[in-house]
């Protein structure tokens, strides 16, 4: 596995391609900062596992052992299939409408987002586009998107 203190960026000119079966293991406090490009791409056999440090069984299922992915201003291209997220704060959060204006920000297939403090997937003034996606267990919201126009949409937990 690969293990996480602190936070990494990824940088604007910079690819991050996450290989199947990867395992990446957050720290308490620990972002995956994107300011490039996010490539991770799992298969269903050896899917890509990222979630908290900590696997004891308390905190095994407990929500905020780390803060989440980040897709900043200016970042786009991003693609995740296969892929569980676990355990954090905000699963992913991106800001901004894409770059090029063309296609989404960010992409998901066959993507597992459970057990964030508080929100599965935050858009802000974000194109985001999924298949076979599934949020659960999130603390406030399981999607969060808010518009330019300060327009909010929400999927509660509930």
């Amino acid at each position: 596995p690969v293990v996480i203190y602190n936070s990494i960026l990824v940088d604007s000119m910079a690819t991050l391609w996450i290989q199947p079966g990867t395992k990446v293991y957050f720290n308490g406090g620990s972002t995956l900062y994107v300011l490039g490009t996010l490539r991770a791409q799992g298969t269903a056999e050896s899917p890509i596992e990222m979630r908290g440090d900590r696997l004891d069984p308390f905190y095994r299922d407990l929500a905020g052992a780390w803060n989440g992915i980040h897709l900043l201003r200016g970042s786009g291209n991003h693609f995740m299939r296969h892929v569980v997220l676990r355990n954090g704060s905000v699963g992913i959060r991106v800001d901004s409408l894409p770059v090029n204006g063309l296609g989404p920000n960010l992409r998901l297939e066959s993507v597992w987002v459970d057990h964030f403090a508080q929100a599965g997937i935050f858009g802000n003034t974000a194109h985001i586009e999924g298949d076979n996606v599934l949020v659960s267990n999130c603390g406030l919201f399981n999607f969060l998107g808010a518009s330019s126009s300060g327009h909010i949409v929400t999927g509660k937990r509930g």
